[in-house]
């Protein structure tokens, strides 16, 4: 059987023919079926995307017509990755606050990537960074926090 989905011209160089991909039906989210790119149209559509197809064995979970979401993991090596919820935008520019002692601080990152739940963060955060991912949008720079 084949998938066929659409993927945004900027995100045409992360994926290849053979690549795997993931499928999960919407009728039933704890089924995940692996499919592997078979075909990557290189024609870009009036909305800006390009038709990928990719195929896989069914074993009878799956009917023609039926509406799935396709997963396509891309590995991010040298990046931290965190919840999208720490991410907020302040004077136009993402932030991420941090705890620092009881203070929450902002720090101005770049993100790279993103998917449905998480960011990689290009630069702006360390390793050992204490995210603040709830609570957070209403936060100013230097505020009094404590953990819950």
């Amino acid at each position: 059987m084949e998938v066929e989905f659409p993927v945004i011209e900027s995100e045409f160089s992360f994926i290849s023919k053979g690549m795997p991909v993931g499928i999960i039906p919407f009728i039933n989210d704890s089924t995940f079926i692996t499919a592997t790119i078979s075909q990557i149209n290189p024609q870009v559509d009036e909305s800006g995307m390009i038709k990928v197809r990719g195929g896989f064995r069914n074993n009878g979970r799956l009917i023609d017509g039926m509406n799935v979401r396709v997963v396509i993991r891309k590995p991010v090596p040298d990046r931290l990755v965190v919840p999208k919820e720490a991410l907020v935008i302040r004077q136009g520019k993402d932030v991420i606050f941090v705890r620092q002692d009881s203070l929450a601080i902002w720090k101005y990152v770049t993100v790279e990537f993103e998917n449905s739940a998480s960011i990689s963060i290009k630069e702006g955060l360390e390793p050992g960074d204490l995210v603040i991912v709830s609570g957070n949008v209403n936060l100013a720079h230097e505020t009094i926090v404590r953990e819950q």
